[in-house]
């Protein structure tokens, strides 16, 4: 069970909301500023996040913008991957109220699909974790596989 969203949770899902454009701009800019990412632009096809997967993952490994600041373009890239979620399978940003869920206490997305039925909550937080993280199941490409996947949900 899920608990009572307190005001500071509301009020940090409030500025998340509110900041989805800058940080939007944020990685738009950022991606300008590379030289092998500076004509992508942000959007939200299988190969458009490929792209941009690749390149937080390409600034991760010291390949891109070895100064950036890393906090700030997760926070850009967290949005990202659920705004391409949102995009892609419809849904909506919700908070996490539930302590026993890794996503506790951070935005995730509900609501998603063409189905009538409950569906799992997506997490950028845990998506991004499983991408650095988990060799079986992240690495590159797994965004896009992910995309695929829910525009063929989407179809059916």
């Amino acid at each position: 069970m899920g608990v009572k969203m307190t005001k500071k949770m509301q009020q940090e899902f409030d500025n998340f909301i509110k900041d989805i454009p800058q940080n939007l701009n944020y990685l738009q800019e950022t991606l300008k500023t590379s030289k092998k990412y500076e004509k992508t632009v942000i959007g939200y096809t299988p190969d458009l996040v490929d792209k941009i997967e690749n390149f937080y993952l390409d600034v991760l490994e010291g390949e891109e913008l070895p100064n950036i600041d890393k906090e700030k373009l997760y926070n850009a890239f967290f949005t990202f991957i659920g705004e391409a979620v949102i995009k892609n399978a419809k849904g909506n940003w919700e908070w996490c109220t539930i302590k026993a869920d890794e996503a506790f206490n951070t935005p995730i997305i509900l609501n998603w699909g063409n189905k009538d039925y409950g569906r799992p909550r997506i997490s950028p937080k845990v998506a991004i974790k499983i991408l650095i993280n988990d060799k079986e199941r992240g690495g590159r490409g797994m965004l896009k596989e992910m995309i695929v996947r829910l525009q063929k949900d989407m179809k059916s």
